[in-house]
């Protein structure tokens, strides 16, 4: 039986609920660390408030404290109602704590109070994902599309499962970075922690030493970051994204000679002002959201020139094949960047670990490659 709060006393309940309303307000302001002290008294004197419990959790979740989100949710389902809510956030919650059979166990449990909720199913397929159960995720990201017809990840993490390409998963990078362009530099360089574009500018200082860098190709190249950090070392520059809002922001920057939208063999293929040859090509985190590499070194590679200079970062992976995260982003082991790399007559100058980027406030391990023409 669920374990009734220590005061049940319906003003001092309205009291509670009134401060969360307030603490809310503040996160929502910005004052984390305010609101999650407040949360935290209002947890010590009722310990057993659904309410103040979900809260907390979900401001842990926010500030990369996964595990304290799941000791919060854990205990307001232990004593209270087994709500389709609870067991949803309990089960995202044990995603990002890497807790991936718990939260299968969280999301079946939802599902059995509503099974067609899309939702569950999405969260479910992540964790048999994160488990190495590529099978039984395709299964459920087919069922989460079935009920969410519009859900362009489910479509996309499908694709990249099953090899079917369809519209709707071709349209979902696209469309991510399109949504994420006017706020990209800032919430990249600032809460991301961001610093790739710097980490490429001493690598090209230090090439250009003894091969001088007259021309750059920038793969992905987003709203412009990578280019920004090189305009004054490289005389011309040209760039490809993928998102037409991407390549507005990089066009105001006024830096590019030659600017395309759309995906980065298919223009190559296309467009012959882009056919080089390069002293310089970079590809800054876009490797992540295009899986197998063949097609974009083959590109690269017949477009730089004879002491030409590939540099790209990819997120780190063990073994030898391809890692796709539920994070619909792909892992590219050492291994398999070596193999990919060779097969196009690219040799590995430079190999560099660094943290890519932030994600919940812990770093994305990954390499920085220095590659050029064998």
């Amino acid at each position: 039986m669920p374990k009734p709060s220590a005061n049940t006393d319906p003003i001092r309940m309205l009291q509670i609920d009134k401060a969360l309303a307030e603490l809310r307000m503040l996160r929502q302001s910005g004052n984390i660390d305010q609101a999650a002290q407040g949360v935290a008294a209002i947890v010590q004197a009722e310990p057993n408030h659904v309410g103040a419990l979900r809260l907390m959790a979900s401001l842990a979740m926010q500030t990369g404290t996964p595990t304290i989100a799941i000791g919060a949710l854990s205990h307001a389902l232990a004593n209270g109602p087994r709500s389709m809510e609870l067991l949803l956030e309990l089960g995202d919650a044990l995603n990002a704590g890497k807790q991936p059979a718990e939260a299968v166990s969280a999301y079946k449990q939802a599902l059995a109070i509503r099974p067609k909720d899309g939702t569950a199913f999405r969260g479910l397929a992540q964790a048999q994902l994160d488990m190495g159960n590529r099978a039984e995720a395709l299964k459920s990201f087919r069922k989460t599309l079935s009920i969410l017809p519009y859900d362009k990840y489910s479509a996309h993490m499908i694709a990249a499962l099953s090899g079917e390409n369809t519209a709707t998963s071709t349209s979902y990078v696209p469309e991510l970075f399109d949504t994420y362009a006017d706020q990209f530099d800032e919430h990249l360089t600032g809460t991301l922690e961001y610093h790739v574009p710097e980490t490429i500018r001493e690598i090209v200082i230090q090439s250009a030493a003894t091969n001088p860098i007259r021309n750059l190709l920038d793969l992905g190249c987003g709203t412009g970051l990578v280019g920004a950090a090189l305009h004054d070392l490289v005389p011309e520059m040209d760039g490809i994204d993928i998102s037409h809002q991407m390549v507005r922001k990089a066009r105001d920057r006024n830096i590019y000679r030659h600017l395309r939208t759309g995906d980065v063999t298919t223009v190559l293929a296309a467009d012959p002002e882009l056919a080089g040859p390069y002293d310089l090509i970079t590809a800054a985190d876009v490797f992540i959201y295009v899986g197998a590499l063949d097609a974009s070194f083959a590109a690269v590679a017949s477009r730089l020139s004879p002491n030409g200079l590939f540099a790209f970062t990819v997120e780190t992976a063990e073994g030898h094949d391809l890692a796709l995260r539920s994070s619909g982003r792909f892992g590219h082991p050492p291994a398999y960047v070596a193999d990919i790399s060779s097969q196009h007559g690219l040799h590995i100058v430079q190999q560099q670990a660094i943290a890519i980027r932030q994600e919940r406030n812990l770093p994305i391990p990954g390499e920085l490659y220095l590659l050029s023409l064998a």
